[in-house]
């Protein structure tokens, strides 16, 4: 037997808030904003995790970073970190 699917109705209809979108773009574009589309690594991937924890390895490796990398960790807020 087969379950039958039901549709969850929606509470805004779609020319609503695309209409309300439209208008926050507005206002958005009239404060001098621009709205752009931004792909970034996801961090919850198991193969960015391993390059970022190659990359790290590479540079605390590197032979003239050194110093540069203790400045960064010396200046770096890092308290909410987890």
């Amino acid at each position: 037997m087969r379950a039958e699917k039901t549709k969850s109705p929606r509470t805004v209809k779609p020319v609503v808030q695309r209409e309300r979108m439209r208008g926050y773009r507005e206002r958005m574009r009239a404060a001098g904003m621009r709205q752009i589309s931004l792909w970034v690594p996801d961090v919850n991937s198991p193969q960015v995790r391993e390059e970022a924890k190659r990359q790290a390895l590479a540079a605390s490796l590197a032979p003239g970073d050194r110093e540069t990398l203790e400045f960064i960790e010396s200046v770096a807020d890092t308290s909410d970190w987890t």
